[in-house]
């Protein structure tokens, strides 16, 4: 194959002396010159070459200038390999080609047959190194993305699939039990239809969150009072869980409100909630607790990325089997999960924690390994002079009171 070879300089003679130097016995190779700056352009715009010699004094175009016009910063290549030709070993030079895509350099002087071959062979094999290292840069990039998208589709695939089972299963015993010959109990029915709501809503609800998450849905804000949104959800779980552990509640007296979107915080519980007794022994518990707190400048050390101010916390804590240590550190990231393959796509958390930032609030995980784990969530009160020109207290909260 022959290889096509450019040099740009307005010396005759310099040309000269890499054209000599260029005849290799057995290469084929294919000379073009150009006298000024413009001509390479037009070259260098209409062909590729294996290599461009160029020389750093050209008498109508600034030869760095012209090396910017190829050089393309991300992938830290010019258009060809390339070898600055210099009168003198000027160190400035080499550094201010090198940084614009040259791959090497050769003095004048040392022209040569050896020297010339030299400095082909190193421009080419540094260029052509480069070159590999980003594709194959770009083709683990695309790996990661594909691998990224396997694991939402499947994650998503099988969140739905558990959704779908709960709604599919219910209607079928309602169904069963609206048959003529069967008896017609009512409160069973209602549980049943119960069911097949709440399993609607956190379909939806995961949509929404999956939106939210890329940014194509803003949150729902209102005023909340988060004891009403943990007694609904209680309410819920009690319906959801059956006879998976016990569940609690310790609601603090006279909580501040809160302005985040109520759907959102319902489904996170729910989410920690059916988490949480995947891993509960027989007989544990999982505690739902609010308290009114104040974060003073003093606790900076302790909460650097907390602003001082009034929060309303939030935990949730179980008494299962706990965390494994260093996965609190790794618990919201997306797609990270300890569940077996095709046990959940590991956005769970991570949608909750996105959602908690999104309400400017905080989130943290607390374990013991193999006794508890527990989330505390921090939620800003809602102060007066984000209502509309009402008392605080005259606010509708959302749910229904307990």
């Amino acid at each position: 194959m022959a290889m096509n070879i450019l040099v740009v300089d307005a010396n005759a003679s310099d040309r000269m002396k890499i054209r000599k130097s260029l005849q290799w016995p057995g290469f084929d190779i294919i000379l073009h010159e150009a006298e000024s700056g413009r001509k390479a352009v037009s070259l260098l715009n209409e062909m590729q070459f294996d290599c461009v010699f160029l020389d750093y004094s050209l008498p109508d175009m600034d030869c760095l200038k012209l090396l910017r016009n190829f050089y393309n910063a991300e992938t830290d290549l010019s258009c060809a390999p390339v070898v600055m030709l210099t009168e003198e070993g000027n160190m400035s030079v080499m550094a201010g080609a090198l940084c614009c895509g040259a791959q090497d350099y050769l003095i004048k002087d040392s022209i040569s047959t050896y020297t010339v071959s030299i400095v082909i062979t190193k421009a080419r094999d540094i260029f052509h190194a480069k070159l590999q290292r980003r594709e194959d840069e770009e083709l683990q990039l695309q790996s990661q993305k594909m691998e990224a998208i396997g694991q939402l589709t499947n994650g998503i695939a099988h969140d739905f699939n558990n959704l779908l089972g709960i709604i599919l299963g219910n209607a079928g015993l309602v169904l069963r039990l609206l048959r003529p010959e069967g008896e017609l109990d009512r409160t069973a029915l209602l549980n049943k239809a119960q069911v097949i709501e709440i399993a609607a809503r956190r379909g939806a609800a995961l949509v929404k969150a999956l939106m939210m998450f890329t940014r194509q849905h803003d949150l729902n804000l209102e005023v909340v009072d988060v004891n009403v949104c943990i007694q609904d959800t209680y309410e819920m779980l009690k319906t959801i869980l059956g006879g998976i552990g016990e569940i609690q509640a310790a609601p603090a007296a006279d909580i501040w409100p809160v302005k985040i979107d109520p759907e959102q915080f319902q489904n996170a519980l729910i989410n920690m909630a059916v988490n949480a007794s995947e891993t509960l022994p027989k007989g544990g518990k999982l505690v739902f607790e609010t308290r009114n707190v104040t974060f003073e400048d003093a606790d900076a050390p302790r909460h650097p990325d907390v602003r001082p101010g009034h929060y309303v916390m939030v935990v949730v804590s179980d008494t299962g089997i706990g965390m494994s240590e260093g996965i609190e550190w790794r618990i919201f990231e997306p797609f990270f999960t300890t569940k077996k393959t095709g046990g959940g796509a590991g956005l769970g958390l991570s949608l909750l924690y996105n959602f908690i930032k999104q309400s400017n609030g905080h989130i943290y995980c607390h374990r013991k390994e193999g006794h508890c784990t527990a989330f505390k969530m921090y939620l800003p009160k809602m102060e007066a002079e984000e209502g509309v020109g009402t008392d605080i207290s005259e606010h509708s909260y959302v749910g229904t009171s307990p």
